[in-house]
């Protein structure tokens, strides 16, 4: 669970316990200020932008939730490790 009183700060809890790269840290940042921009300044973004936040939400659950529990699944709990 992201630690923080706003989602900045959840964010970059998940980076700093290595959930996330800072790579992906600063992806899900760009992702937050765009949706910022479109609720607090009703600014509308480019289908573009729009997919590739989508891309990016689907590829974070992928990566953390969904092939986690199929390679455990497949694998067993902790094999990777030895």
């Amino acid at each position: 669970t992201a630690k923080g009183d706003n989602l900045f700060a959840k964010i970059d809890n998940l980076r700093d316990k290595g959930v996330l790269t800072k790579h992906g840290a600063a992806v899900l940042h760009n992702i937050r200020n765009l949706g910022n921009a479109a609720a607090h300044e009703v600014k509308p973004h480019s289908t573009a932008q729009l997919m590739l936040a989508m891309e990016v939400v689907e590829h974070l659950l992928m990566d953390v939730y969904i092939l986690p529990a199929k390679a455990e699944l497949e694998f067993g709990k902790g094999k990777a490790d030895e």
